[in-house]
């Protein structure tokens, strides 16, 4: 008798939708999730117009179908073969370098064009939930060292959702391996030096994109622009009192310092954000005995003239995305 399943992750099809209103015709590749939010957004609106015979203000007035305002949240694992996909729709076109098996793809914050994705989720045996033309807009990363696998939580901005009762994804490209991330990986660095005792907090990624109206438009909002890019970090970290002082120089709210976050699996399945320059407020750990210290900065990263305020370095044997 086999085992039984157990959690909730399944597998879904994403892939690149280069025109809005036209699904992609191939190249669908299988992604992973643990949960999903999408939902159309289509309320109901009053109208304003009361008809031949006023109504006072007590009877009601027959509604209208508002604006679409599509939304949705995805939370997928951490896993460095697929999150290339996500990252593309984040932060833009990555910079691919190497050969195969090892690939080195490099994204960076600040790009004008921000890649959609079309994703297809089944719903039962004939039922498809698809999202079109859908952007990255906010990845939220989890520090914490935990049991199980780590997980994203991804915030996206998509064009529209509906159902279908057959797929529209076709036959999917071959998946690549699994590279999920253990919750006990993960290092985190303040100028080169790695942070003792991380213990939670989280990393978050913004890229401001909005969803543009134009008078003519009818059902859908005519493109998705990509706005002001955030990086955002609050990271629990627990240090000895006697090693405060030569950290605690970082957070004073005036002095830059490089933050920098790493996922390894090995030498050639790696995730690496830098933010070059990045400041925190002053903070003051609580005082509770003589060994240990606790403190959780808010950090966040700024632009400057000569770098990116953010680059991610993932390296896995995927060969493009």
């Amino acid at each position: 008798m086999p085992a039984p399943l157990r959690g909730s992750e399944t597998a879904f099809r994403l892939a690149t939708q280069p025109t809005p209103g036209t699904l992609p015709a191939g190249n669908w590749n299988i992604g992973h999730f643990y949960s999903e939010s999408f939902e159309p957004g289509q309320a109901l609106e009053q109208d304003p117009e009361l008809g031949g015979v006023r109504h006072n203000a007590v009877d009601p007035t027959d509604p209208v179908p508002g604006l679409d305002a599509p939304s949705g949240t995805l939370s997928v694992p951490l896993d460095l073969n697929q999150i290339g996909h996500y990252l593309k729709s984040l932060l833009g076109d990555p910079v691919t370098t190497g050969v195969g098996p090892d690939y080195t793809h490099t994204f960076t914050s600040g790009k004008d064009v921000l890649p959609a994705l079309a994703l297809e989720f089944a719903n039962g045996a004939d039922l498809f939930k698809e999202i079109e033309y859908a952007v990255i807009t906010q990845a939220s990363f989890d520090l914490a060292t935990e049991g199980g696998y780590r997980k994203i939580d991804l915030s996206t901005l998509p064009r529209r959702v509906y159902e279908e009762t057959a797929t529209q994804a076709g036959v999917p490209v071959a998946a690549p391996s699994r590279a999920k991330v253990p919750g006990k990986i993960g290092l985190a660095r303040f100028n080169g030096t790695l942070a003792a005792n991380l213990l939670g907090g989280s990393v978050n990624i913004a890229n401001g994109a909005e969803g543009e109206r134009y008078a003519d438009d009818s059902a859908f909002f005519g493109s998705i622009d990509p706005g002001d890019p955030s990086f955002t970090a609050q990271p629990e970290i627990r240090v000895k009192k006697t090693l405060w002082a030569s950290l605690k120089t970082l957070f004073d709210g005036v002095t830059p310092f490089a933050f920098e976050v790493e996922y390894q699996l090995s030498a050639t399945s790696t995730l690496i954000l830098t933010a070059p320059r990045c400041f925190a407020g002053i903070v003051v750990p609580a005082m509770d005995g003589p060994g240990m210290t606790s403190v959780t900065p808010d950090i966040r990263a700024a632009q400057d003239a000569t770098n990116p305020m953010l680059t991610v370095v993932l390296k896995n044997q995927v060969a493009s995305y």
